[in-house]
């Protein structure tokens, strides 16, 4: 049978924009079976614009500035492609400057892209978090690591942590992306009831807060609003780690990322990571404290004193520099302890610790040796310089008021390299003259005799 006999398919139409029953465009034979809902044609003119849309195309405004854009750039190549919104468009360069666009439905296109960058950011800040939790085990290091990686990882504004201190408090210990002159206020935010801040509220309350603005809520408005020059979003966030509250994560989000909160879910895993490595590092300073310090005093015990000597005579010997070792005993303990009772003694031992601690320099070093006697390691003291320190400190003692009978210690000095020149020996020659101290009525400061410091 001849071609021209056949019957003609009549095209598939739909109303054009204009909306006219009369005025009509063929569907192209391309889409002519698909859903109109999820598939639209238009042709644009000379000047890009709209002449005849159909389906999915008439959901796109007439003058959508997307129409001219892509009619240019179909000109001057001979085709394009864009992606709009949930909207994917074909152009095809026709004759006369005619530009014919197909426009199809890419909302699952745009929420797969959504989900693999939400993975891959998320597969690069626990790459980076992992790195940093492996390389550092201080609070203060993990805190400078963490808002970093977080802040280059995912591309923030701005991300702020706070962690508690050894007295409990709530402090700021790291932020990136914040001058400092604004963070007023955010140090150590109020918490409970009297909470004017995000932080203190998330801190408080132990849930994420999301702020859509950072201007049109009370609790960021004073604050975060100022660390970004545009109205942006933020997640503020409680770290707790084995029902442990150990501080507090804020991230803020740059003005052109409108997706941040709606990946909400990732942030609170990432905040997750962070709490376990803080909590972490937290146990790790704890049992540090525990090895190296006496649990009554506070201060360094005898093996974190012995270490300190060790280090300090090396620095000597190389440097050839003094270095200052004195022993310390409190006077009449025993007795002390049997008339005002053991409670008593424990609390006359924290005042002594502390008295003498305070009396020294800060690279110098108070030890607790053993029972009432304690260790004073003083680096570039000669003999002289050790006795006029153990002096001072000796009439720090006596000047403590422990609410108990008065307080007083005797005082053994020694010095290498006059004294000794290694640590044990250094040690005797102190505990030799503080023998002669407590022989000679105590509460004084005594050097061994030349022939004491000899025979050790």
């Amino acid at each position: 049978m001849e071609s021209s006999r056949l019957p003609k398919r009549k095209a598939k139409c739909v109303p054009t924009q204009s909306g006219g029953s009369e005025c009509l465009a063929a569907f192209p034979a391309l889409a002519a079976n698909f859903d109109p809902q999820r598939v639209g044609y238009a042709v644009l003119d000379g000047d890009g614009r709209v002449t005849v849309s159909c389906g999915l195309a008439r959901t796109k405004p007439a003058d959508d500035p997307v129409w001219a854009a892509i009619a240019h750039s179909a000109r001057g190549r001979g085709h394009a492609e864009a992606l709009d919104g949930v909207h994917r468009l074909w152009a095809t360069a026709g004759q006369e400057g005619r530009v014919e666009v197909l426009v199809t439905d890419a909302g699952a296109e745009v929420e797969c892209a959504e989900r693999l960058d939400h993975l891959q950011r998320h597969t690069a800040a626990l790459d980076r978090l992992g790195k940093v939790l492996t390389r550092n085990q201080s609070s203060q290091a993990l805190a400078m690591g963490t808002v970093h990686a977080l802040f280059a990882s995912l591309d923030l504004a701005a991300a702020l942590l706070w962690t508690l201190d050894d007295d409990g408090q709530l402090k700021l210990a790291e932020t990136v992306g914040v001058g400092r002159g604004m963070l007023h206020g955010l140090h150590e935010p109020e918490l409970g009831v009297s909470a004017t801040t995000a932080v203190g509220l998330v801190a408080t309350s132990r849930k994420p807060l999301l702020v859509p603005r950072l201007t049109a809520n009370p609790l960021t408005a004073a604050h975060e609003a100022g660390f970004v020059t545009d109205d942006s979003s933020a997640i503020v966030m409680p770290l707790v780690s084995a029902g442990r509250f150990v501080g507090v994560l804020e991230l803020i989000a740059r003005i052109e990322d409108d997706r941040f909160l709606r990946r909400h879910d990732m942030w609170l895993s990432l905040a997750e990571h962070v709490a376990m490595g803080i909590h972490s590092a937290i146990l790790f300073e704890q049992t540090e404290r525990m090895a190296s310090q006496d649990p009554l005093t506070g201060i360094a015990n005898h093996r974190a004193m012995q270490d300190y000597l060790a280090l300090r005579l090396t620095e000597a010997k190389r440097e050839r520099r003094p270095l200052g070792v004195v022993m310390v005993d409190v006077d009449h303990f025993r007795r002390f302890n049997e008339e005002e009772g053991h409670d008593a003694g424990d609390r006359v031992l924290q005042a002594v610790a502390s008295c003498l601690a305070s009396s020294l320099r800060g690279y110098d070093m108070a030890a607790r040796y053993g029972g009432e006697e304690f260790t004073l390691i003083l680096p570039g003291d000669d003999l002289q310089a050790a006795v006029a320190a153990a002096e001072r400190a000796r009439q720090a003692i006596m000047d403590l008021d422990t609410g108990y009978a008065k307080v007083t210690a005797s005082f053994g000095c020694a010095a290498y390299p006059v004294s000794g020149i290694d640590p044990s020996s250094l040690l005797k020659v102190a505990d030799l003259a503080l023998y002669e101290a407590k022989r000679a009525g105590r509460n004084r400061v005594e050097t061994a005799r030349v022939d004491q410091r000899h025979a050790c």
